[in-house]
């Protein structure tokens, strides 16, 4: 939406459009899709430095991610008997732009996400599971390889 005002300079009568705020979270939004619509084409072994988890294994994530039950709840490819519903499935993790709908997909987010939910988003229905950093960042290591 752009809003008319008038130029206040003397003898200058025309209308100025300047750009609405409204649209920002839009165009936010719609950099962040392209920038990981972008990182979609990288082949699995050209991770992007900023997807790397530093100490993240995956395939010790995919162990942990069975050992704390989140297939109960969620559908993650790659996990036998990971088709929970009650969670959002997790299919092309590592394409998201948000996580939970509200952060940045960074490393750092996911690995505190993985760790606490609840303390980065009180109302979640994820709860805080009492997960270790070490073991978080394996499981963000495994959650970034789905793509």
């Amino acid at each position: 939406m752009m809003i008319a005002r008038r130029d206040p300079r003397p003898g200058r009568s025309r209308t100025l459009a300047r750009p609405s705020l409204e649209r920002a979270p839009a165009r936010a939004a719609g950099a962040a899709l392209l920038i990981m619509l972008a990182l979609a084409g990288c082949e699995d072994s050209e991770i992007p430095q900023g997807m790397r988890i530093v100490g993240g294994d995956a395939q010790a994530g995919a162990s942990f991610i069975r050992e704390y039950g989140c297939p109960a709840c969620h559908t993650i490819p790659g996990i036998r008997s990971a088709d929970g519903i009650v969670g959002p499935p997790l299919t092309e993790f590592a394409l998201r732009a948000f996580i939970a709908g509200q952060y940045p997909n960074t490393p750092d987010n996911l690995v505190r996400w993985v760790m606490n939910a609840p303390d980065m988003a009180p109302r979640t229905a994820m709860p805080d599971m009492g997960i270790p950093e070490d073991r978080a960042r394996h499981i963000a290591a495994y959650l970034y390889t789905l793509r």
